[in-house]
């Protein structure tokens, strides 16, 4: 059995959840912010 494709699999599987999960967080971080200048200032 082959396991090293499956590894490759795993770790792309594994970048591209973790990008997505850094993604969600800097759009919670900027739409808080923005939320936040927007009480500020109006």
């Amino acid at each position: 059995m082959d396991t090293t494709a499956v590894l490759a699999e795993i770790t792309a599987t594994q970048t591209a959840i973790g990008a997505v999960g850094a993604a969600i967080l800097i759009l919670a971080a900027v739409a808080m912010g923005y939320r936040w200048v927007k009480a500020m200032f109006f």
